[in-house]
Order: structure tokens, then C-alpha cells, then sequence
């Protein structure tokens, strides 16, 4: 998971965006499709197999834009054949503290 971090570090800088929020889930599924030999069309088989309605296309969009449920981050991993995983949050950035700080001073006020 280190080269996955530092890779979305690199291509998309600190973490604080959606989109790289997204780019990260996404390279997480890819990541282990790529371990297990699984491309999008055998995903799809599998989670067709599952009782799911998706499609190749639906399948590529959903992980090409990274902005998935968690629940089909699960049930593809179960797909292909994962019993448990781990994943690795990346650190969030220095002012981070400081941004919880103040959302806890506001909730206070109010």
C-alpha cells in the first residue's frame, strides 16, 4: 500500500480533495484486481454470478471514477475471492489538526 499512497501523493498531491479521494479508492480496487489476475469483464461475471445487475460498462465507469460504495468495494472483493484485506489510510495533511479544531469551536458555539 506505500506505492499506492505515494503514487496518489505524486499524481494527485495531498489528499484533501474528493478527487483524490476518488483516484485513491480506486487505485486500492484496481491494486487487487491486478494481484488476482481479475479484469473488469471477469469482475463483472463474478458479481453477476453474485445476483447483481451490472454490466462491463457499469462496472468500468464505477472503478474508472473511483467514487464507489463501499458496498461494492466489498462485495467485489468477495467476488474475487477475498476473505479479509488491509487497507493502509493515508496521514492526512499538517493543517488537518487545525481544521478539526475549528469544526469543534463552531459545534461548541452552536
Amino acid at each position: 500500500m506505500a506505492d499506492v499512497e505515494s503514487t496518489i501523493a505524486r499524481d494527485q498531491g495531498e489528499l484533501g480533495t474528493l478527487e483524490s479521494w476518488n483516484a485513491y479508492s480506486k487505485r486500492i480496487l484496481r491494486t487487487e484486481m491486478t494481484k488476482r489476475g481479475i479484469t473488469y469483464n471477469h469482475l463483472t461475471c463474478l458479481l453477476q454470478a453474485l445476483g447483481l445487475d451490472e454490466t462491463e460498462k457499469s462496472v468500468t465507469l464505477k472503478i474508472t471514477r473511483g467514487s464507489f460504495r463501499f458496498t461494492f468495494f466489498t462485495t467485489a472483493m468477495a467476488a474475487m475471492g477475498a476473505s479479509s484485506f488491509t487497507m493502509t489510510i493515508p496521514k492526512l495533511g499538517e493543517g488537518y489538526p487545525d481544521i478539526l479544531k475549528k469544526i469543534n469551536e463552531d459545534r461548541l458555539k452552536k
